[in-house]
């Protein structure tokens, strides 16, 4: 894993499909960054070419190759020790980097900001993973491409995103990566994950087109991990993508018990 000197050096990777207003938007929270990223990287796979700036590395892929695909591409071919994913309409606000950079000096591998979202022209706190991570194989406790920073050897080690998700995919990362710490604690010095609850990424909230997609990914994450899944997690998971009732009865007796203890 990356050695820790006082040069911390963070690939910033974008994956981005014909959303270039976002994309705009999303790239200029990165270029404001009190602490600059070793490296910008977008990967596009849209139809619509990225329009090239000075100092940006962009790479077409395949089209619709989905969101995982992109930043493993991305991960690839960086060069920095950390990997910063940031979604292409999300954005950072300018200290980002920098908190990150502290937390990192740390002796860590792993950091996970604050999730905010901007709804209505107004940004305000919307997830902390850490307070919900035992929800993790039903919701999103606050885990998405743009909140998390990775050591980039650690990223590879774990095959990086599931290609396999189309959503999902980013909270399955953690459980990957939580699973081969724990597995190669000792070789790794593995010193767990780090919250960060003073730092925080935007998410964007918007009814424009999305680039995962939604009830194959959940299906496919349910059958990744549905041993680990208690009853409530496996009923919620499928009351989503089913048209049978029953499931989100079960769902929510279920809950009723486990709030009743």
């Amino acid at each position: 894993m990356s050695q820790k000197t006082n040069k911390i050096s963070i690939s910033c990777i974008i994956p981005t499909r014909n959303r270039p207003l976002f994309l705009k938007e999303a790239l200029d929270s990165v270029l404001k960054q009190t602490v600059k990223p070793h490296e910008i990287i977008i990967v596009n796979s849209g139809s619509e070419p990225v329009e090239s700036s000075e100092g940006i590395k962009i790479f077409d892929v395949v089209k619709n190759s989905g969101p995982s695909q992109a930043r493993n591409f991305g991960a690839c071919v960086a060069s920095g020790d950390f990997l910063a994913f940031l979604d292409d309409d999300d954005l950072w606000p300018p200290d980002y980097l920098e908190r990150v950079t502290h937390a990192l000096r740390q002796d860590t591998l792993c950091v996970i900001s604050r999730l905010d979202k901007l709804e209505n022209g107004k940004v305000q706190p919307y997830k902390y993973a850490e307070k919900n991570m035992r929800l993790i194989y039903s919701i999103n406790p606050g885990i998405t491409g743009s909140n998390v920073v990775v050591d980039r050897e650690l990223f590879i080690s774990i095959g990086g995103f599931d290609v396999r998700l189309e959503s999902g995919e980013d909270k399955s990362l953690i459980i990957d990566l939580m699973d081969y710490g724990q597995k190669n604690a000792k070789s790794l010095n593995w010193p767990g994950i780090t919250f960060l609850l003073d730092n925080f990424a935007i998410q964007r909230m918007h009814d424009g087109p999305h680039i995962g997609k939604t009830s194959k990914g959940i299906k496919a994450f349910v059958d990744k991990y549905s041993d680990r899944m208690t009853r409530m997690d496996y009923y919620y998971n499928m009351s989503l993508i089913s048209k049978n009732p029953c499931y989100r009865l079960a769902y929510l007796c279920h809950k009723l018990l486990s709030d009743s203890r």
